[in-house]
């Protein structure tokens, strides 16, 4: 699952409690790469940036203080609408005011001092990682490192001893959505996912989309 939002609510699924099919999420992955950061730096401290959902089930925080990281180390910062503005317009004033906000958010509860590392804890955030450079720039605030699990979330597939398993293999990528998705936002997310993968941006152009491709429900815990 490469998406952090999916990834903490996974286990509410029908699918979670009958599958035999092992299934891995980008939690784990984000939690290692900030683990070691912070191991790096004595007191240092992480500012995750994530959904709204993602924050509030505090998978990350949590799994980082069952690492001994303690909790006033963590700062997580809800950022409600941004992936949804990313996915229309990267480039947008919308997107670059809602990173200025959550960025400005997080900078009230930290000291100039502080050695910061900024971790991109929904998968859309990374794409934006220009805006957020910026904005800590801006605010003359240091940050040691910006951290973004996606390049690592499949790497368990690509160590030595798999690559060599198959002579010549051929390499489909298929786009299933269940989401509508409209000409702009193929065009947004196109021109942000071209430059890793141009095979994955042309399956975007001819999309599947199914609406009922599964069932789902979520009730936040109140």
């Amino acid at each position: 699952i490469g998406c952090n939002t999916l990834s903490v609510i996974y286990e509410y699924t029908d699918f979670s409690q009958r599958t035999s099919i092992p299934v891995i999420g980008i939690v784990e992955t984000g939690v290692e790469l900030i683990k070691q950061n912070l191991d790096k730096i004595n007191n240092s401290k992480v500012i995750i940036f994530a959904t709204k959902t993602t924050v509030e089930e505090a998978k990350h925080k949590n799994s980082l203080i069952d690492l001994g990281i303690s909790k006033d180390r963590i700062l997580a910062v809800p950022c409600p609408r941004l992936a949804g503005s990313i996915e229309r317009d990267s480039e947008s004033r919308i997107t670059d005011s809602l990173v200025t906000s959550y960025v400005n958010e997080s900078l009230t509860h930290l000291n100039k001092n502080d050695n910061i590392f900024v971790s991109y804890n929904c998968t859309h955030f990374g794409y934006v990682d220009n805006l957020f450079r910026n904005k800590f720039n801006n605010a003359d605030f240091h940050v040691e490192n910006f951290l973004n699990p996606n390049p690592y979330m499949l790497k368990f597939l690509f160590e030595d001893t798999n690559r060599t398993r198959y002579k010549n293999p051929e390499v489909s990528i298929r786009v299933i959505s269940q989401a509508e998705l409209t000409p702009d936002k193929i065009g947004s997310i196109y021109s942000l996912i071209e430059q890793s993968s141009i095979e994955s941006a042309e399956a975007l152009l001819y999309y599947d989309f199914q609406p009922d491709f599964f069932n789902w429900q979520y009730e936040a815990n109140k």
